[in-house]
């Protein structure tokens, strides 16, 4: 999958809103819900190095300098993916609750069931109605 396709079916599908809120990092792109603003996933550009060496996941990449373009998404730590072939320890954020999917790795099924679940995990909670 493509990051502009993957853009293209995040926008549509949730009907979110994205934003680039760093300056210094203007490929940084924030997907939110349209009712409460939270994050639900997060598309960067990141050094492919940041997925190599003793205390990571294998990679797929060996050219160290090399980008890649991965989406954090949150998922819940029991969930067998964090396993699979282009899924990593999330990237600058909590590793208990999210994840780093690489987009050119990762199959197109996985990473648009990934997005629901996080879209889903970070919805406004419905209020409870007084007995």
């Amino acid at each position: 999958m493509t990051r502009e396709a993957l853009e293209s079916y995040i926008l549509s599908t949730y009907n979110a809103t994205s934003d680039f809120p760093w300056v210094r990092y203007p490929s940084y792109e924030v997907f939110r819900h349209p009712a409460n603003q939270k994050w639900f996933a997060l598309l960067a550009d990141i050094p492919a190095s940041v997925f190599t060496g003793p205390t990571s996941v294998p990679s797929t990449h060996e050219n160290r300098e090399e980008k890649v373009c991965v989406l954090n998404v949150k998922c819940d730590p029991v969930l067998p993916f964090r396993s699979d072939p282009g899924i990593h320890p999330a990237y600058h954020m909590n590793k208990d609750k999210w994840i780093s999917i690489e987009v050119a790795v990762a199959p197109e099924e996985t990473i648009k069931l990934l997005v629901e679940m996080s879209f889903d995990a970070t919805a406004p909670k419905a209020k409870r109605s007084k007995p």
